[in-house]
């Protein structure tokens, strides 16, 4: 999922490509019930069309949409509704978070190594403050973000997790106007309102 999702980069915005990826909730509850034989309900159905038109409403009309770039956004959405689904169905829920945590992370970072390597993107901090910020991220987006993820997925499913992980771009927005005083428009405002 990173991979595609950061290759998209080369060719989207990334505020373009993260509303492309954005198409993992709808594309749970459709795994959801293709493979594994769930149930949908009316109101399940209904938050995913209103968070998705929300996502869409983010995207600036006069960006450029670049095909390769849209294919791998969507096909990073399409791979993580794949871990979500195959979460929400693990065995590995006896597993705490944090070791579960640590071994999806080392499989992570082997197969972006190897990515990096031959790619020939692997770069490394230069400063101590840029080894230190790298390890801040890493702690909080491992210790924070995928196991707290993972426990609700655990706990509510995986249709419900999805849903409410919409609310990860409303984070950016208000982060961004209030750390770094960023105008919001009225469609992210309404985008905002329908994700909400």
């Amino acid at each position: 999922t990173p991979v595609l999702l950061f290759a998209s980069y080369n060719y989207l915005a990334s505020g373009t490509a993260t509303i492309f990826h954005f198409i993992y909730p709808a594309m749970v509850v459709l795994g959801g019930i293709i493979f594994l034989r769930e149930q949908i309900r009316k109101n399940i159905l209904f938050c995913v069309l209103i968070c998705t038109m929300g996502i869409c409403l983010f995207y600036n009309p006069g960006e450029p949409i670049d095909p390769r770039g849209s294919v791998l956004a969507l096909l990073s959405g399409v791979t993580y509704a794949a871990y979500i689904l195959l979460l929400s169905v693990s065995k590995h829920k006896e597993i705490s978070g944090f070791k579960f945590s640590f071994y999806i992370t080392v499989i992570c970072s082997a197969v972006m190594l190897l990515f990096c390597l031959f790619s020939g993107q692997l770069t490394f901090p230069v400063t101590l403050k840029g080894w230190l910020l790298c390890l801040v991220f890493s702690l909080s987006l491992c210790v924070g973000a995928v196991v707290l993820f993972q426990q609700g997925t655990f706990l509510i499913g995986g249709q419900r997790a999805a849903i409410l992980s919409t609310v990860e771009p409303i984070t950016s927005i208000f982060v961004g106007v209030l750390v770094f005083q960023e105008a919001i428009s009225i469609r992210t405002a309404i985008g905002s309102l329908f994700v909400v």
